[in-house]
C-alpha cells in the first residue's frame, strides 16, 4: 500500500475493492459482525456474479444474520458431546504415539470432562499435554483445567478473544469454539 491508498475515502476504497474482485472467485470471511449497519456498509463491496464466490459471516446477533439473508443457511453450533470431546482430545494428544494410551486414558477422560464440551478448550489443553509425558503433569491439569489454559504463552491472544467471547450467547460461543478444530495458519 502506498500513500495514495491512505488518502482515499471509504467510498473510493470500497469501489477499488469491488473492482479488484470483479470477474474473480473469492472467499471473504467477515468475522464477528456486530450490527446490520456494518454489514450494509460493506456488502456492496462484493460483486455478485454467481461464479461460486462466497462470504462467510460470523455474528452473535440474529438481526445481522437475518439482514444478510442467511436465515436458511445459518449454522448454530452446540457443545461437543463426551464422545466427540474425547475423540478430539485423543486425536491430538495421542497422535505422536509416544504416550502409552492405557496409562493416560483415565486421567485424560477426567480432563476432557472438565472442558465441558468446549472445542477450543479441548484443543488447547490437548495441544499442551501432547508434550507432557508424566502422569503427574496430567494430574495437575485434571485438578484445574482453566488456570492451566490461561497460563498459555499466548495469554494476550486469549484476553483479546475473551473480550468478544464473553459477550456471546452460549450457542454462539460454541460456534466460535468450533473454529479451533482447524489447523493454525
Amino acid at each position: 500500500m502506498d500513500d495514495k491508498i491512505h488518502k482515499k475515502d471509504e467510498t473510493e476504497l470500497a469501489d477499488m475493492l469491488r473492482k479488484s474482485l470483479m470477474g474473480k472467485r473469492y472467499l471473504i470471511v467477515m468475522d464477528d459482525m456486530w450490527s446490520s449497519k456494518a454489514w450494509d456498509d460493506v456488502r456492496l463491496c462484493f460483486p455478485s456474479e454467481n461464479n461460486g464466490s462466497r462470504i462467510l459471516l460470523t455474528t452473535r446477533n440474529n438481526e445481522v444474520s437475518c439482514s444478510a439473508g442467511t436465515e436458511n443457511l445459518s449454522l448454530h453450533m452446540g457443545f461437543m458431546d463426551p464422545d466427540e470431546s474425547w475423540n478430539l482430545f485423543q486425536s491430538i494428544v495421542f497422535s505422536n504415539k509416544e504416550l502409552p494410551f492405557d496409562e493416560f486414558e483415565t486421567i485424560g477422560k477426567k480432563i476432557v470432562e472438565e472442558c465441558h464440551g468446549l472445542l477450543l478448550t479441548i484443543a488447547v489443553v490437548a495441544g499442551l499435554l501432547k508434550s507432557e509425558r508424566t502422569i503427574e503433569d496430567w494430574g495437575s491439569v485434571a485438578k484445574d483445567v482453566k488456570p492451566f489454559v490461561t497460563n498459555d504463552p499466548d495469554e494476550q491472544c486469549s484476553r483479546v478473544l475473551g473480550l468478544s467471547y464473553n459477550h456471546l450467547t452460549s450457542d454462539l460461543k460454541s460456534c466460535l469454539l468450533y473454529f479451533g478444530i482447524f489447523q493454525e495458519d
